[in-house]
């Protein structure tokens, strides 16, 4: 049923296609090109160069996972061998410690797909908080419980608050530029957007005329 569903509205999207004129269609791309356009220079992303070497880019996009990451390593070790959390079996509680990150990622996440600041705030405030807000249940799920069995509430609590400051962390505009990895792929990430859609529009330009 949802395939069938699936495959009527691509058929509906198909057909406007046809009946939208090359013209019509150029106009639209201009429009939306400029919109995005303003949008990213509003964010004071400087669109006429791209000072961002290739490989600084591929530096920034494993930073921005990698560093959290080994923050809560950090975080989980020193809590779990400065409480002795599990006696004998520390090293079992430091691994369930380390899986628990597993709900940040959907964070991380949430921030790079909506790391283009050309998008309109509005989309891309709620793709961020509704995949941030999936990744904070997760993990704060994980830090209620560890909180709830007494034995390990230390190692739960520093969890809850890890991931609270981590989501808040991406949601604050000022907070989360203050990073160099992190502005260097929001500002990559929107220069490719607007390059993009440029092209977009000059091929439809070109086509219609």
């Amino acid at each position: 049923m949802v395939l069938a569903v699936a495959w009527v509205i691509l058929l509906g999207a198909q057909m406007i296609q046809f009946v939208v004129t090359p013209r019509e269609r150029s106009r639209t791309a201009k429009r939306v090109w400029r919109e995005r356009r303003d949008r990213a220079v509003e964010q004071g992303i400087a669109l006429a160069e791209d000072v961002s070497e290739p490989r600084m880019r591929v530096v920034c996009e494993v930073a921005a996972w990698v560093v959290p990451t080994v923050i809560w390593a950090a975080v989980a070790l020193f809590v779990t061998r400065a409480f002795a959390l599990g006696g004998d079996f520390g090293d079992a509680v430091l691994l369930l410690g380390l899986v628990a990150f597993y709900g940040n990622f959907a964070i991380i996440a949430g921030w790079r797909v909506t790391a283009d600041l050309s998008m309109s705030s509005t989309s891309r405030i709620a793709v961020r908080v509704a995949m941030m807000s999936f990744g904070a249940l997760a993990s704060g799920a994980l830090a209620v419980a560890l909180i709830v069995t007494g034995t390990y509430a230390i190692l739960g609590l520093a969890l809850l608050v890890f991931t609270s400051l981590h989501m808040l962390f991406y949601l604050v505009p000022s907070w989360r530029r203050r990073l160099p990895w992190v502005s260097t792929t929001e500002e990559a990430a929107t220069r490719s957007a607007v390059a993009g859609l440029r092209r977009t529009y000059e091929e439809a330009k070109a086509f219609a005329s």
